[in-house]
């Protein structure tokens, strides 16, 4: 009876699991980074300003560890700090992707915002038209809807066909982007430092 038992509560407990995996995917960097990475192209970029990234203690949403992205804004122009994931996805079924994005206090500006690309399809880049602004010395998630009612007014892409919700099985990357928005006529203080990312996930 007891072996019966015991046998009955691990096949409960594989069947939530599976039934929880199957419900999200989700990265929260409790014990690495997770496969994620600074892509290699930013090193061309001289707008891409984030120099590395490492799980990190220093701050946490949920758990004991984040991802912290080293950054390096000059604050006198446009610059982002990107990090992303590489791998083959079938997102079929999936209705969000969110994140949350730390930006330390000592940022002086509020000229700082985030939103998600997606690469899907024969290599389509796919940019959420609206970005979300960070709050400073506080949590903020940015969402992105993955089966919205319109979505050219949600998604930018060049073409109706290269759209996410045509491409939503074949999902190769998810970067989120990290934007000040300053400009030689809407200067901010410099910042060089950590931005935090922390409970990347996604949702049916």
């Amino acid at each position: 009876m007891k072996i019966f038992r015991s046998l009955t509560i691990m096949a409960f407990i594989l069947m939530f699991s599976f039934y929880a995996e199957a419900q999200e995917i989700k990265f929260d960097f409790e014990d690495s980074i997770e496969g994620w990475s600074i892509p290699t192209w930013a090193d061309e970029q001289g707008d891409i300003v984030s120099e590395s990234i490492a799980a990190s203690p220093e701050v946490a949403s949920s758990g004991i560890n984040s991802l912290a992205i080293m950054t390096d804004f000059p604050g006198d122009s446009w610059c982002a700090a990107v990090v992303e994931y590489e791998g083959e996805m079938d997102l079929t079924g999936y209705k969000t992707i969110s994140v949350d994005i730390f930006l330390p206090k000592k940022v002086k500006t509020n000229l700082f915002r985030a939103r998600f690309i997606l690469t899907a399809g024969p290599w389509w880049r796919i940019e959420q038209r609206w970005p979300v602004e960070l709050k400073r010395g506080k949590w903020t998630t940015l969402t992105a809807d993955l089966d919205p009612e319109d979505e050219l007014a949600y998604w930018r892409s060049k073409r109706p066909g290269e759209s996410i919700k045509a491409n939503i099985n074949s999902v190769k990357k998810i970067l989120v982007r990290i934007e000040y928005n300053a400009s030689v006529s809407l200067g901010g203080p410099k910042y060089k430092g950590p931005i935090y990312i922390d409970n990347v996930v996604i949702k049916k």
